[in-house]
């Protein structure tokens, strides 16, 4: 609702506290209150399209929940943290959302603010809410903050589902870049932030997406 000055999605009507008001920062308040995570969690339990065990070097937590390698809580609910107070200024988003340019200096721009080398907005549209809701308590990180878990929080699916309504916008400014893929990198792409520098397969356009009936470009007719 634009007519707030403060609107604020973390109460008792909508996604709970943050930090989370249970005696170890469970949230157990909202809408999602007392939202479960996974226990002896493991990834046998899991088949992929092919009807094959996946194969992966995660296998959870060492407690067996359903968390970071290196998570050592067992709170079977979601954890929070971090604080409700993270501010994004409206006009950050879009000055992302409009920006005149290829696909990864819109990345740039919604996970640390800047595109080409040169700072456009203050805050991260995708990390900084992660880092600030999801918070840390000593080593360990809330349910939102660890990139292996950061789904356990329902607030995870809405929070991205703005981050998508930003690259929609985006590739509707940017439509005269759609025959060439928005500029999505075909090799040689890296990571911003912590994971600059960083190459690994599944960053390029030509990958395969899948851990078993993989599909491509040209398997779909492109």
């Amino acid at each position: 609702d634009t007519t707030l000055t403060e609107p604020s999605v973390f109460t008792d009507k909508y996604f709970g506290s943050a930090p989370g008001t249970g005696t170890n920062g469970e949230v157990i308040d909202g809408a999602f209150k007392n939202w479960p995570i996974a226990s002896n969690f493991s990834m046998g339990d899991y088949k992929n399209a092919a009807g094959e065990t996946i194969s992966t070097t995660y296998t959870g937590s060492k407690t067996g929940m359903l968390r970071g390698p290196d998570a050592t809580r067992t709170e079977t609910t979601v954890l929070r943290f971090g604080t409700s107070t993270y501010a994004y200024d409206p006009n950050d988003f879009w000055k992302c959302a409009n920006l005149d340019s290829f696909w990864y200096d819109w990345y740039e721009c919604v996970e640390q603010g800047s595109a080409g080398g040169m700072k456009v907005v203050s805050g991260s549209l995708h990390s900084g809410p992660h880092g600030q809701v999801g918070g840390k308590s000593s080593d360990d990180s809330g349910d939102f903050e660890d990139v292996a878990s950061s789904p356990n929080d329902p607030i995870f699916f809405f929070h991205h589902a703005d981050v998508d309504r930003n690259a929609f916008w985006w590739m509707h400014v940017n439509a005269d870049k759609r025959a060439s893929a928005y500029g999505y990198p075909t090799e040689n792409c890296t990571g911003v932030g912590p994971y600059s520098g960083l190459n690994y397969y599944g960053q390029h356009l030509m990958d395969t997406m899948a851990d078993a009936w993989g599909f491509s470009a040209q398997d779909l007719g492109f």
